[in-house]
């Protein structure tokens, strides 16, 4: 959040409690185009030990070669909402 304050407070208990629960997962379970740039990335997300369905939408903004590896690369952006208290 670019506020260490804030930051510390997101950790907390009433929170993410990052001492009981350091960690999240999403695991994706199908990404498909729906239009030009846009496509939908479907799959779970787990956070405090529930795991709940969670669709984001994803924005390809663009592709190439990476000039060190010599790989395939692309950028993402990725939108969603998770609401917190779903997951208590």
């Amino acid at each position: 959040t670019q506020s260490e304050k804030r930051d510390e407070h997101l950790k907390g208990p009433d929170f993410f409690d990052a001492d009981k629960f350091p960690t999240f997962s999403f695991k994706g379970a199908s990404f498909k185009k729906v239009s030009g740039n846009h496509y939908e990335l479907k799959g779970a997300l787990t956070l405090h030990g529930v795991t709940k369905p969670l669709v984001l939408k994803v924005d390809l903004k663009g592709k190439g070669e990476d000039p060190f590896a010599k790989k395939a690369m692309a950028g993402f952006k990725v939108y969603g909402k998770v609401k917190r208290t779903d997951f208590n």
